[in-house]
């Protein structure tokens, strides 16, 4: 879906039928209860007994970890960061298995009738490019509950290790970023660079819904101390299931689709370039050119488009 102009590594550039976020859905958890006992042991070269933690919570975004974490090892492993962080770790089912009360505004949200609510948390995509930092990113979901339909979306965090002198892993930030996916499995996930020192997480996902199939690609990077969106396109489009019908008043069909270049440069963020090429449609199907090329510039809190051309 991207490339690099300098580096001439390709990507796909469309994507059909994955997965559509759904920022509406809030989700707030207010307590961390380990539900679920590990019922093996992964390699780890964490030695449990040098784990003191401060019990102190430190609330980060809308969920609570625990604050000063801080993981005595050379390495990094999944089930210690993930043990950590939500209490509980099942090597079989690659999972954390924990829990909110009856205040938790997720419980709400899903009409929860038995207390403790549990919830699964698994890592989708962990970025170990840096020799000093390791980042994670998890979904979590409702464990014993209906989540698979078209707008149950997992709840996407991030997490970030950071190596110290010990040696440790202190975590430096922990952060929901907001649901996406739907059907309850998480977007197309991965890591891009943004610039010779920043990398950002890519969610790439779709959706065929009332006769629009659409794709969308947004990217999140860390900004300060917390990770925004700092760009997003609709990589396509099409209206093929309601044109041509008496229902939408025998609407044209019309379809388009955008390329992204990532354009690697001496700046402290990369360019962008975007192609469009294809038609889109008004409500009132009306037919426009979407065919345009854009420059997208970084512009200390996200891409904003630099210079536009559209075609003679």
């Amino acid at each position: 879906m991207y490339k690099s102009a300098r580096s001439r590594k390709h990507w796909s550039t469309r994507i059909r039928s994955l997965l559509l976020p759904f920022f509406a859905i809030m989700l707030s958890f207010t307590a961390l209860n380990a539900c679920a006992e590990s019922k093996g042991q992964e390699a780890d070269s964490t030695d449990s007994r040098s784990n003191a933690v401060d019990e102190t919570l430190l609330t980060t975004g809308l969920w609570q970890v625990p604050g000063n974490l801080k993981i005595q090892s050379d390495t990094l492993a999944t089930e210690s960061a993930m043990r950590r962080l939500f209490g509980s770790y099942n090597p079989a089912e690659k999972a954390s298995f924990w829990a909110v009360d009856r205040e938790a505004e997720l419980a709400e949200i899903y009409a929860a009738e038995e207390f403790p609510f549990e919830l699964r948390t698994e890592m989708i995509k962990a970025d170990v490019s840096r020799a000093n930092a390791v980042v994670f990113v998890f979904a979590t979901k409702p464990e014993k509950i209906f989540f698979d339909c078209r707008i149950c979306a997992p709840d996407i965090s991030v997490a970030v290790f950071r190596k110290e002198a010990g040696p440790a892993w202190r975590l430096d930030l922990y952060q929901r970023i907001d649901p996406m996916g739907h059907y309850g499995t998480p977007p197309e996930t991965d890591f891009i660079d943004i610039g010779p020192n920043h990398r950002a997480i890519s969610f790439a996902s779709g959706d065929l819904h009332m006769g629009f199939n659409t794709s969308w690609s947004g990217w999140f990077a860390r900004v300060g101390d917390t990770y925004k969106l700092v760009f997003s396109a609709t990589t396509y489009f099409d209206n093929e299931g309601t044109c041509e019908v008496p229902e939408t008043g025998n609407a044209p069909c019309v379809e388009y689709s955008t390329e992204i270049e990532i354009v690697e440069t001496d700046a402290e963020y990369y360019e962008i370039h975007t192609t469009t090429t294809g038609r889109d449609i008004t409500p009132e199907n009306e037919v426009l050119d979407a065919a345009s090329e854009k420059l997208w510039r970084f512009n200390g809190e996200e891409y904003a488009v630099f210079e536009e051309r559209k075609p003679d």
